[in-house]
């Protein structure tokens, strides 16, 4: 049995709530602006010592988007991750421990990239570790790749899936006959970066959550 991904949510969001000193129960109160939230969410960041907001674009080596509906008869799509290969800081356990040969190398997946769904709906977004990597992805998912020393791969995933990250996202989405986010959008993207020691701590936080979750699905 999997941990049910509202429950992952409702950890991460919690870890959050807790750190940046912000009630997640505002964004359902409030009636006014996106803007009016923006501005309570960096008034209270402010109050925290040694701290940073920075452009995603400003952090990141690289964002891509994935491969093209005309490239996908190039490949084997058993090594494709789709938008909805993705789940909360996972992906689908039948696109695991996958290896490929590539011909499309810039599209290939590193350990530490993070992948976010940008088209049909907004996230969520996952973290690539040693048993996804050497995938490749589809174009209605956005690739980033950090610079390490501002931002912690895993920390960055957390807060994309986070309340935070989340009204940032809608705040720079658009709604047409489907719901999508330009990448130009998501380079603009807020990104609220703690001390890195602090980064690792809310990291930790969520995979003490997450073991404990996942004791209590197996007794």
């Amino acid at each position: 049995m999997v941990i049910k991904e509202d429950i992952l949510i409702d950890k991460i969001n919690s870890i959050f709530e807790r750190y940046f000193k912000i009630d997640k129960a505002i964004l359902n109160d409030l009636k006014s602006t996106q803007d009016d939230l923006n501005e309570l969410i960096i008034a209270n960041f402010n109050r925290l010592d040694q701290k940073n907001i920075t452009y995603l674009s400003d952090l990141s080596e690289e964002i891509l988007s994935g491969l093209q509906y005309r490239d996908l008869d190039k490949i084997d799509q058993t090594f494709l991750l789709k938008g909805k290969h993705l789940k909360i800081m996972d992906i689908s356990e039948d696109k695991k421990k996958l290896e490929i040969e590539s011909v499309f190398n810039k599209r290939v997946l590193k350990t530490n990239d993070i992948l976010i769904r940008i088209k049909g709906k907004i996230g969520p977004a996952v973290v690539i570790t040693q048993d996804m990597k050497d995938m490749y992805y589809y174009n209605d998912i956005a690739r980033i790749r950090v610079n390490n020393d501002q931002v912690i791969p895993q920390y960055l995933s957390l807060y994309l899936n986070s309340f935070i990250g989340k009204h940032y996202l809608n705040k720079f989405k658009k709604s047409k006959s489907m719901t999508y986010l330009k990448l130009s959008s998501l380079e603009k993207l807020p990104i609220l970066t703690p001390l890195v020691q602090d980064q690792w701590k809310i990291v930790q936080k969520f995979h003490v959550q997450k073991n404990i979750l996942e004791v209590m699905k197996n007794d």
